[in-house]
């Protein structure tokens, strides 16, 4: 199947997941009809919820839906949706506000129902989120601080809202659209595990040791590995891959590098080119003494992972 044909199916898919529950929830009995702009709002919530539930599966470097785009174009994706699900989620209580301007007094944690309570947790949730992401940088907070933090926020929003809509389950009073839900939720259960358990125990199987640690110009140095009872896996240039060090995969935080070496070079070894720029980094550099060829390190399993980059 062509890039082409396999990019319009994942979208007409991603689509589908966002605004199927819409629209089988008018299905069968319904509610008795509220105004305009209730509907309109409670409308923002559920398409908000939905997106933040599929961010998961953005994340999950599935290699038949990144490949059509690469995975930084599906990052970049997963970033700017990112905003537009945290917008649409604001935006409903917002406009809830403005129309029934006595609902301000849900803002009172201490007298709020638990439903509201739930709603509020969510939205904090998700602008600490964009916070983070945006301003991470400014705010000195580490890539690997911001990347545990993002995932425990995200699965706090996701879950709070869920939470709050089933408190307030006004479209969900019907079992089949409950079961709806339910399915949807496991769904997003599903690549959660699936990225944090899953894969890890994958490359738990096929580790690599590090065989050569060489100093570059330009504060830059080479990592070399070589497969550990696996004969590797082929890349392409201009492909990259996950990185952790000394860690079990089963680490939240991987780090992406290019692949400098060959891709037909024989016996598995991969090579990473690596510059000097942070934490990570600096921590597995060389020492400006080194030479420009050091022995090799002590066993050190690393999960690495190929993807895409075009």
């Amino acid at each position: 199947m062509s890039y082409a044909a396999r990019s319009t199916i994942w979208i007409i898919l991603y689509l589908l997941f966002i605004l199927a529950p819409l629209f089988i929830l008018l299905a069968g009995p319904t509610p008795p009809a509220r105004d305009f702009w209730t509907e309109f709002s409670a409308a923002l919530g559920y398409a908000g919820l939905s997106m933040m539930g599929l961010q998961f599966g953005l994340t999950a470097r599935f290699r038949y839906v990144t490949e059509p785009w690469g995975e930084d174009v599906i990052y970049h994706f997963h970033r700017k949706i990112s905003l537009i699900a945290v917008a649409l989620v604001i935006a409903h209580p917002l406009i809830l506000f403005a129309v029934r301007p006595e609902l301000l007094a849900l803002l009172n944690s201490f007298t709020a129902p638990w439903r509201a309570r739930f709603a509020a947790i969510s939205t904090y949730s998700l602008i600490a989120i964009v916070v983070m992401a945006l301003w991470r940088v400014k705010l000195r907070i580490s890539y690997e601080t911001w990347h545990i933090s993002h995932i425990v926020l995200a699965v706090v929003a996701v879950t709070a809202g869920l939470a709050h809509m089933v408190g307030w389950g006004v479209y969900l009073v019907d079992p089949w659209k409950r079961a709806l839900w339910l399915a949807l939720t496991l769904f997003w259960i599903a690549l959660l595990l699936h990225v944090r358990i899953v894969k890890p125990l994958f490359m738990l199987r096929r580790p690599y040791r590090v065989a050569e640690l060489r100093q570059e110009r330009g504060d830059t140095f080479t990592l070399a590995m070589d497969p550990v009872g696996h004969a590797g896996f082929r890349f392409r240039p201009g492909q990259f891959g996950w990185l952790t060090v000394r860690n079990s995969p089963f680490r939240i935080t991987g780090h992406p590098f290019s692949f400098s070496s060959s891709a037909e070079a024989q016996g598995g070894r991969v090579e990473m080119s690596i510059r000097k720029l942070g934490d990570f980094t600096s921590g597995i550099n060389p020492s400006a003494s080194a030479s420009t060829s050091t022995a090799p390190t002590a066993p050190s399993p690393s999960a690495i992972r190929p993807t895409c980059m075009c």
